[in-house]
């Protein structure tokens, strides 16, 4: 298994570009455990404080983990 950390930098950042990388390598890890075989990646998400922001759109989210 491959540990992947996706990196939320500090102040703005883009929901689409983490939330985007997060779901593609979730989706091998389903089609793999759909196959029967066991998962391929083991993703976290890493940051240097507890929330951020993100924008999507125009809109602004803070993101808590």
């Amino acid at each position: 298994m491959k540990h992947i950390s996706i990196l939320v930098p500090e102040g703005d950042c883009s929901l689409v570009n983490i939330e985007g990388t997060q779901q593609v390598l979730s989706r091998v890890n389903e089609h793999l455990a759909e196959s029967g075989k066991p998962p391929l990646f083991d993703i976290q998400l890493v940051g240097m404080q507890q929330d951020a922001n993100i924008k999507r759109g125009c809109s602004k989210y803070i993101l808590i983990y």
